[in-house]
């Protein structure tokens, strides 16, 4: 299922973030964007377009069945729709602060932190929506900041962890601290972390020729 999911994304691309038109005036093209009040509530926020492609990818994909089940809070039952309301709150402010250059790692680990306690689930368990996400923002906006890029963490799956040698290791048993351990070491391997998983990717595309 997630091959489909990096089809689909790989051919809607350009039509997804593609919201703006250039203006010409006078002969010269100014720099000025025209943005629909129904693609941004506010400038730095997520258009309807790219939160429609982050949820196909949400739901396509295994990240949800990562999170496990009861979800709670204090006692009180919550829901999977709880938690893709929280995690989308976290990406629009996550990716504001990409866009204003103002991103950092504290900003990214304290967002997985929250969304890990928000629903009383393991670090290893919140990472992997938020890294994913990211991870296709930053591809599909095609921003080429390496300072962002650098900061980016690559998303843990038992994959990963199997590439690494880190055997018998669930994400649900990832704490902080372990998660952190586990970036460090990937970080030993590449000096830009999301693309340690792109392997994957590459063998999907590659398989269904679009490579």
């Amino acid at each position: 299922m997630e091959h489909q999911v990096i089809n689909l994304v790989h051919n809607a691309t350009e039509a997804v973030f593609a919201n703006s038109v250039v203006v010409e005036a006078n002969d010269n093209i100014i720099g000025e964007e025209i943005s629909s009040p129904l693609l941004h509530k506010e400038l730095d926020m997520l258009t309807i377009y790219q939160k429609s492609v982050y949820l196909l990818i949400l739901n396509a994909t295994m990240i949800l069945r990562s999170i496990g089940h009861p979800l709670h809070r204090n006692n009180a039952a919550l829901t999977v729709r709880d938690f893709k309301i929280q995690l989308f709150s976290k990406i629009e402010n996550l990716t504001s602060l990409i866009e204003a250059n103002a991103f950092t790692e504290n900003e990214l680990i304290n967002s997985i932190v929250d969304l890990a306690n928000h629903f009383s689930i393991s670090i290893g368990q919140s990472q992997k929506a938020i890294n994913v996400i990211l991870k296709y923002h930053y591809h599909l906006s095609r921003m080429n900041n390496n300072d962002i890029k650098r900061i980016l963490h690559c998303p843990i799956d038992s994959k990963i962890l199997e590439v690494l040698g880190i055997i018998n290791l669930r994400l649900n048993a990832i704490n902080l601290e372990k998660y952190l351990e586990i970036q460090n070491r990937i970080s030993a391997i590449t000096p830009y972390r999301i693309d340690f998983d792109s392997h994957w990717d590459n063998q999907h595309l590659d398989d269904e020729g679009l490579l």
